[in-house]
């Protein structure tokens, strides 16, 4: 999978429906406030894609692709849209990259969530095999250095390969820009 995958209309309009779906079940059943609503789906992403790395001993993109795809079936509704592999892989591709588009406060809320799961490390070897850890290291800057902090504080080394530096390099060149990259005439602009 590559980080240049273009954007699929047919993807955002199943995901789209299946986020609104979902959104609205959890107001309606009072799970959460409205305006928490993608929030909580975002946290729930966060932790479907994190479960799947959780007691490796490095992150590796195959696991965020699969917790991604886990993430999508556990929508309510979405056996029906995604059932073929076509639509399957095209909507784990499409949300994999444009995942802070569809949550916009993912960064904020992974970044939370793994500050929360940090502080209650304990042990190397806790802190190597969480998932949380782990997928914030690879998505957000910094995090290695807190998580090295961490470590020595509790008087361990850090281990280098929680991340590998090309993954976490590849993650944090993807574009930010725009909400999506839209082309027109063959030129790419911000919407």
């Amino acid at each position: 999978m590559t980080n240049d995958i273009q954007f699929n209309d047919k993807a955002h309009s199943i995901i789209s429906d299946l986020l609104d779906r979902n959104e609205d079940r959890l107001v309606r059943n009072r799970d959460c406030e409205p305006e928490r609503a993608n929030d909580r789906l975002a946290y729930d992403y966060i932790m479907r894609c994190a479960t799947m790395s959780r007691g490796a001993t490095t992150f590796i993109f195959h696991d965020e692709r699969v917790g991604t795809e886990c993430f999508l079936f556990d929508l309510h509704g979405s056996l029906a849209k995604i059932r073929s592999k076509r639509n399957r892989v095209a909507c784990t591709a499409q949300l994999m990259q444009f995942q802070r588009d569809y949550f916009p406060q993912y960064n904020s809320i992974l970044r939370l969530t793994y500050l929360n799961e940090l502080s209650k490390i304990d042990h190397r070897q806790n802190c190597i095999l969480n998932g949380v850890i782990k997928l914030a290291a690879a998505k957000l800057p910094n995090v290695r250095s807190d998580i090295r902090r961490k470590l020595r504080s509790l008087g361990y080394g850090y281990d280098a390969l929680l991340v590998a530096d090309d993954t976490l390099e590849r993650e944090l060149a993807r574009p930010r820009a725009g909400i999506f990259t839209i082309s027109l005439d063959n030129t790419s602009e911000s919407a």
